[in-house]
């Protein structure tokens, strides 16, 4: 007897691969409630980030200019800069416009052309307001002694706040020129 003959050519063998549309969805849930949670806090993040960063910015500059102060024997200004960085500005721009640090022979807090030397210049900082609040309206003075000149007797301290939304963080000028953090 004679065994039927099979054909082999002609059955396929099908391996499948991939993932189910079960599998799919219950992926894509995890995914968005991930994305749900994440979210929100990696945005708090960014804005507290942008916050420290221009902290660090204006407390770096300040260190810069009370240095140079001492090791110039000439005071030196920070001043709040235009949208050019080019002049002082004492208008109501908050310090986020930018600063100029120069050297500031005649303590006016303004540059005169010919007459003061410009030591560096900070761009914009955008995504939070630096408002000096009525106790550094325009512009900082350091002394050839490293001291704050503030142009009056009054000890108090003075606070530029830096915010953005929610996060706010202050730099607090002492009269002796030291700089301070404070996180609110």
């Amino acid at each position: 007897m004679k065994k039927p003959m099979r054909m082999k050519c002609c059955r396929r063998k099908y391996n499948s691969s991939g993932f189910t549309l079960i599998e799919v969805i219950v992926v894509m849930i995890v995914v968005g409630i991930l994305a749900t949670i994440a979210i929100p806090s990696y945005i708090a993040l960014n804005r507290s980030s942008r916050v420290t960063s221009a902290v660090n910015e204006l407390v770096s500059t300040c260190n810069y200019a009370r240095s140079e102060a001492v090791t110039r024997s000439e005071p030196v200004t920070i001043c709040k800069s235009n949208a050019l960085n080019t002049a002082c500005v004492t208008n109501g721009t908050g310090w986020q416009q930018g600063w100029i640090v120069f050297v500031d022979l005649n303590a006016d807090g303004a540059i005169t052309a010919g007459n003061d030397t410009i030591l560096r210049v900070q761009a914009a900082i955008g995504g939070v307001t630096m408002d000096g609040g009525g106790t550094v309206d325009d512009f900082l003075t350091y002394a050839r002694t490293g001291f704050l000149d503030l142009n009056d007797d009054d000890v108090a301290d003075r606070t530029i706040e830096v915010t953005s939304d929610s996060n706010q963080m202050d730099i607090v000028f002492a009269k002796t020129g030291r700089v301070r953090t404070e996180r609110n």
